[in-house]
């Protein structure tokens, strides 16, 4: 399983992708370009583009992540699986339970046309 961290908080057994810290760009075919660069040096690349499962926390901003997944799919053919952060006592963690596959969801909503 290939799994990244686009969030830009450390989370165990995820990796920190190459484009966090960065500043994104505001204007959408920057943005689009900048995902689609991002995911062609993406480590793990080789393996997804073989089928390989893959499991991904997003990030925060709604359009980066859109398009990031909108990219993701393009190059892939798949969604992958997200994960997301809970706030507990001790702050937040990502949870197994916190998760969703994508792909499925996807399947899932075209039993609805």
């Amino acid at each position: 399983m290939v799994r990244v961290n686009f969030s830009g908080h450390p989370v165990e057994n995820f990796p920190v992708a190459p484009f966090v810290g960065a500043n994104l760009p505001v204007d959408g075919p920057s943005l689009a370009a900048y995902m689609r660069e991002t995911l062609l040096s993406l480590p793990g690349r080789e393996d997804l583009l073989k089928g390989a499962s893959s499991e991904v926390i997003l990030p925060g901003l709604s359009h980066a992540a859109g398009t990031l997944l909108a990219e993701w799919h393009g190059q892939f053919g798949s969604f992958p699986s997200i994960r997301w952060a809970v706030k507990g006592e001790k702050g937040f963690s990502w949870p197994d339970d916190a998760a969703l596959d994508l792909a499925a969801v996807r399947e899932s909503a075209r039993t609805a046309r």
